[in-house]
C-alpha cells in the first residue's frame, strides 16, 4: 500500500488530480448506483430546489481532477492557475449537473391525466404469445407498460394485435384481451 501512495507522491500535481478525479468517479458511482439510501441524507433543499450534494460532489471532484490533468496535458505549469481552472470548471459543472439534476425529477413527478379508455381499439406490439396467452406493450401518457394479455382464439405468429378489452389496477393496465388485426 505503501507503494501506491509513494508512487503518487512521485507524480506531483497530475498525481493529485488523477487521485481527485478517480475518487470523485468512485463518489458518483456509489451515489448513482445506491440512489435511494442518500437521497434522504445528504439533499437539502435550495429555494425549493432539491440539491443532491452526495452527487454533486462526486461531479466536482471528477470534474476539477479531469480538468488538472487536461490543463497539466496541455502544458501549463503555473499550479495557481491550473487549481484555479479545476475549481472553476468543477464548481461550473456541478452546478449545471444539479440544475438539470432538478429539472429531470420536476418533470418526472408531474401528474399526467390519462385516459384508460384510449387503450381499447388501439394496436399494440407483442412482447411474447404463446396460443392464447401472452404479454403485449401498451402505451400509456406516454409511458410504455408490459402487460399480461389473452385472446379468445389461439394466434399463430402475432405481429400486432388490437385491444378489446382494458382491465386496470389504479391508473395502470394489468391485463388485456386481444384479438387479431
Amino acid at each position: 500500500m505503501n507503494d501506491f501512495f509513494s508512487s503518487i507522491a512521485n507524480f506531483g500535481l497530475s498525481g493529485i488530480f488523477l487521485g481527485l478525479a478517480l475518487v470523485g468517479v468512485a463518489i458518483f458511482l456509489v451515489a448513482f448506483i445506491f440512489d435511494g439510501i442518500f437521497d434522504g441524507l445528504f439533499n437539502f433543499d435550495l429555494a425549493g430546489a432539491d440539491v443532491p450534494i452526495f452527487q454533486m460532489i462526486g461531479v466536482f471532484l471528477g470534474v476539477g481532477g479531469g480538468t488538472g490533468l487536461i490543463t497539466l496535458g496541455l502544458g501549463i505549469t503555473e499550479p495557481v492557475i491550473i487549481i484555479l481552472a479545476a475549481v472553476l470548471v468543477g464548481f461550473l459543472i456541478a452546478a449545471i449537473f444539479v440544475f438539470f439534476m432538478n429539472r429531470l425529477q420536476k418533470s418526472s413527478n408531474q401528474e399526467h391525466p390519462v385516459d384508460p379508455t384510449t387503450i381499447v381499439g388501439s394496436a399494440v406490439a407483442v412482447s411474447w404469445w404463446d396460443g392464447t396467452e401472452g404479454e403485449v406493450l401498451v402505451s400509456l401518457g406516454g409511458n410504455i407498460f408490459k402487460v399480461s394479455a389473452e385472446s379468445k382464439t389461439s394466434i399463430e405468429r402475432p405481429g400486432r394485435l388490437l385491444v378489446t378489452d382494458v382491465q386496470f389496477s389504479g391508473d395502470r393496465p394489468i391485463k388485456v384481451n386481444v384479438k387479431k388485426i
